[in-house]
């Protein structure tokens, strides 16, 4: 936990936010893959993908390359298209 919010609580909060802001696009990606996380960041929660952390790497036609847990990668495709 963190301030008292659990990480789940404050990943749909950050998606969410990112996604309102134009920070994360709201249409999908043109290619998707997993692997084992490399200690990067998260572009959906802000959050280290450390590497026992599954990761995604999604990638866009004009080449814009993005990483997530598994599990933001997850909350950022069903909210997208909501807000």
């Amino acid at each position: 936990m963190h301030d008292g919010i659990p990480f789940q609580e404050r990943m749909r909060w950050r998606i969410a936010s990112r996604i309102r802001d134009g920070i994360l696009p709201r249409r999908g990606p043109d290619e998707v893959l997993t692997g084992r996380g490399d200690g990067g960041t998260c572009d959906g929660c802000g959050e280290r993908i450390t590497r026992v952390d599954a990761q995604v790497e999604a990638t866009f036609v004009d080449c814009t390359l993005l990483h997530f847990h598994r599990s933001c990668y997850m909350q950022w495709n069903a909210r997208r298209g909501q807000l």
